[in-house]
């Protein structure tokens, strides 16, 4: 065989095992590219999923806080219409006077002819109600002062800063003109046990 011809059968061969290889090796790197990609697609729908199911349980969780405190607050108001209960029985008793569910029974008429500011009849019966009488009353809730006024009304009927803090001739005052300007509604359980 001449020289030329063996580098003909030579190249032949070479190129005849050569092209099965390396369609062989670009077959196992498309099929490792394709593992490889359903793998991260695997992942990151797992990770999808476990985010998705911690971002549910974060919200139930913060769900579940706030009806706890929600909880919380519903009893403490509870505990502070109780206290004003037992202070304003307490004086009632304390004078002689008998009490129906913790407002005499002088103060239901609602008749007071010293006004707001006097000492017996509705509006100190209101003012017992909502505050124990209590002028510096800040019951935490956004509740002020002797009538419990929460600020805005405050303000809206001429008060400025803190109710609890304005004194007592000034709450009387704004008291008087919120009675005047939308009626006992801004008392709704005190006003009617108040005799407003």
């Amino acid at each position: 065989m001449s020289r030329k011809a063996l580098v003909i059968v030579l190249t032949v061969l070479f190129v005849g095992i050569g092209v099965p290889v390396l369609g062989a090796a670009q077959a196992a790197q498309r099929e490792i590219t394709a593992k490889t990609i359903q793998d991260v697609k695997a992942d990151a729908s797992t990770k999808v999923t476990a985010i998705k199911a911690h971002t549910g349980s974060v919200v139930y969780e913060a769900r579940e806080k706030v009806a706890v405190y929600e909880r919380r607050e519903a009893k403490a108001k509870r505990e502070i219409r109780d206290i004003r209960a037992a202070r304003a029985a307490a004086k009632a008793a304390a004078s002689g006077v008998a009490t129906t569910e913790g407002v005499s029974t002088a103060a239901l008429t609602g008749d007071d002819a010293t006004g707001p500011g006097g000492a017996s009849g509705g509006w100190a019966a209101l003012r017992d109600c909502e505050s124990g009488g209590d002028y510096t009353m800040d019951s935490g809730n956004g509740f002020y002062g002797a009538y419990q006024f929460m600020q805005g009304t405050w303000e809206a009927v001429g008060g400025t800063g803190n109710p609890a803090q304005a004194s007592p001739a000034e709450q009387d005052k704004r008291a008087a003109i919120l009675m005047e300007q939308s009626g006992a509604g801004q008392w709704p359980v005190c006003g009617p046990r108040a005799g407003f």
